[in-house]
């Protein structure tokens, strides 16, 4: 039998950032999104904290420091979630910075290679794309998230992915997404990168990249419902 996780609060009044102790602190959703996008700033981690709206109170998830596998942050291990009764909770990580800029690093370069005839401006407009898919859930996220639905079979429990410069909001309907639909997910990203990447788009803000995103990604997964908005505080 696994022993039950007693969190504590800390000492001191502490940022919602990268930890690995079960330590939980209250703060509102806000405060605490403010915390997360400035760890996504400036933390080369990820971070992974459950809110429980009625408390408003952040519960720390991730368990111990992520590791390295071909040069890449390979996620992290994570508690299981506190979840008792009908409170109402989101399950938010980041996606840092330092992530983001290597994937755009490795995708500009291979397009580089491939199509060396690229100008400064479709680069640009590529790199933007690449921004936007960044900040979004990744399929293997979807995948993490369709699991806890079925096999926690609540609908109070939603998730969360904040980025650099956006907030992800993600819900899921057990009664329509299926376990499996991530690889439908992934398969709609590489279509939607390539559409976004296109010079029809170049006028667009990343902002509204995102939105267009979303769109399309909603339309395309039954069950799926991603809202995405820019952080007040930091952003692009």
């Amino acid at each position: 039998m696994e022993k039950e996780i007693t969190y504590k609060k800390p000492l001191f009044r502490s940022r919602i950032g990268v930890s690995y102790k079960p330590i939980v602190i209250a703060k509102s959703l806000e405060e605490g999104l403010d915390d997360l996008a400035k760890t996504a700033q400036e933390e080369e981690q990820e971070a992974c904290w459950l809110y429980v709206h009625d408390d408003s109170e952040w519960y720390n998830l991730a368990s111990k420091p992520a590791e390295e596998i071909f040069g890449r942050i390979a996620g992290f291990e994570e508690r299981d979630l506190p979840i008792v009764g009908n409170k109402r909770y989101i399950d938010y990580h980041t996606h840092p910075k330092r992530c983001l800029e290597q994937e755009m690093k490795e995708v500009l370069e291979e397009k580089r290679e491939l199509h060396p005839e690229l100008n400064a401006q479709e680069l640009e407009q590529l790199k933007k794309a690449i921004y936007v898919y960044c900040s979004l859930p990744s399929s293997t996220d979807i995948g993490n998230y369709i699991r806890y639905v079925h096999e926690e079979r609540r609908d109070n429990l939603h998730f969360g992915v904040v980025s650099p410069g956006f907030i992800a909001e993600i819900e899921l309907d057990a009664a329509l997404i299926r376990p499996g639909y991530e690889f439908r997910y992934e398969g709609l990203q590489l279509s939607l990168n390539k559409e976004f990447s296109r010079e029809v788009w170049a006028k667009a803000s990343a902002l509204e990249l995102a939105q267009e995103y979303c769109k399309k990604l909603n339309a395309g997964i039954p069950g799926l419902s991603i809202k995405i908005r820019q952080h007040s505080g930091v952003g692009k």
